[in-house]
């Protein structure tokens, strides 16, 4: 069995992401991951605080790190197509402000603490959920997404958010800047988004109908 025929028989079914052509494409393939994927962060969403569920399973906390997630994943999903740039923004935004305005400081069911957030989030107070720990990965994962969506749509609120948690020493640094077309790092040339498309993704055909 080849990688292509294990995704399709194995992760796609046990996501339930069920393709609607079995003779599909690669390039259809992975366009009906892309768009399920894309889906999840459109369905499973706070309308209050804009947070994403860790799970589909009813009444599921969010998870900060699936925040950190679908920030991103909000990104890749204006830049395709998949929704529009105001959908971007405003899902964006929802969740910036939340995390700008949300309580950090040693009450049990606060949000998080000096910097750092909790791991699980009521959805829809956004306060601290299962009594979860202060978690650091899932923070840099959240950063990761923040600063992401940051450098896409230069959202203001992100960088308060960012500001907060170097005041916390938490070590939050900004590499690089993008307007959608070209990553621009300092010190470096800039990077048409584009050929980091051709390095990183065209070899994903290929791989996966070689022998697993």
């Amino acid at each position: 069995m080849n990688r292509r025929d294990f995704l399709r028989s194995a992760s796609v079914i046990s996501a339930g992401l069920v393709l609607p052509n079995p003779q599909a494409t690669d390039p259809q393939l992975l366009d009906n991951l892309r768009r399920k994927i894309v889906a999840y962060y459109q369905d499973e969403v706070s309308p209050q605080t804009g947070l994403i569920a860790d799970k589909t399973q009813p009444g599921s906390a969010s998870s900060i790190a699936a925040v950190g997630m679908g920030l991103s994943v909000y990104t890749v999903a204006v830049e395709r197509g998949i929704i529009s740039r105001a959908e971007g923004v405003n899902k964006t935004l929802r969740i910036l402000r939340f995390l700008h305005s949300s309580h950090q400081g040693p009450d049990p069911d606060a949000t998080g603490y000096k910097g750092f957030y909790y791991h699980f989030l009521d959805m829809h107070t956004g306060r601290r959920a299962y009594q979860c720990e202060v978690s650091t990965i899932d923070t840099a994962i959240m950063m990761a997404g923040i600063l992401t969506a940051a450098n896409y749509f230069t959202a203001k609120n992100a960088d308060a958010v960012v500001q907060r948690a170097s005041a916390a020493a938490v070590p939050v640094v900004r590499h690089g800047a993008t307007g959608g077309k070209v990553l621009a790092v300092a010190g470096e040339r800039p990077l048409p988004v584009k050929d980091l498309r051709a390095r990183f993704e065209a070899w994903l055909p290929a791989y996966m109908a070689a022998p697993a």
